[in-house]
């Protein structure tokens, strides 16, 4: 059962007050999707998982709490211009915001995570050149997290699975085979992570960009 409470919330950046619903518990039942996104009920919680300011547009996980870079990310073009892009939801130009002010921050990781989140939102609006498009972007912000030493997950294994997964669902075949082998080779992946692994050259081999869950 998910329980939301809405709390009267002060914008960090504009001052100004919004009520904000916040989880306070929820729970899954079934498997997550390859790429980690949790089953329901958890699933359905995404709309609080990311609050947008109704003054300035400001989006964050909490509108409460201080962030420095954010008043001058908001007042980008960049930024403005995707609040208000047309060509997604709102939830995911919340997410997507959430993710250029992340970006700024240096932290790519969960940049990326914002960007795959948006992407979920695609996929529930059935906008599946706008999915593939920010599965591919996420993919960018997760590599270039890695290379800092950031991780996408809990480690390697599980970090590498998100990107193949996210470059299958877009339909980048050849790089994500390129992946899977790569990961393949290594010695851990004699797992539950590697037998996932396993499926998702399969779903590769006959070009299967739909949903599927690790169970």
């Amino acid at each position: 059962m998910t329980t939301v409470a809405n709390e009267l919330l002060k914008c960090c950046i504009c001052g100004k007050e919004s009520p904000q619903g916040l989880i306070c518990s929820t729970n899954t039942m079934g498997a997550p999707d390859l790429d980690f996104r949790p089953p329901e009920m958890q699933r359905g919680t995404m709309p609080y998982w990311v609050q947008r300011c109704p003054g300035c547009g400001y989006c964050a996980a909490d509108l409460s709490a201080e962030n420095t870079t954010a008043k001058d990310i908001i007042q980008t073009k960049v930024y403005k211009d995707q609040l208000k892009n047309k060509s997604y939801p709102k939830l995911a130009n919340s997410f997507l915001c959430q993710s250029l002010i992340l970006e700024s921050d240096k932290a790519l990781n969960t940049a990326g995570w914002a960007v795959m989140h948006a992407a979920w939102v695609c996929d529930d609006a059935k906008k599946k050149d706008a999915m593939r498009e920010l599965r591919i972007r996420a993919v960018g912000l997760f590599r270039k997290a890695l290379e800092m030493g950031q991780e996408i997950m809990e480690g390697e294994p599980e970090d590498m699975l998100v990107i193949i997964d996210a470059l299958r669902r877009a339909g980048q075949f050849e790089e994500a085979m390129k992946e899977c082998d790569e990961s393949l080779q290594l010695e851990y992946h004699i797992s539950e992570v590697g037998q996932a692994y396993k499926f998702e050259k399969l779903l590769i081999a006959i070009k299967d960009t739909a949903c599927h869950t690790f169970e």
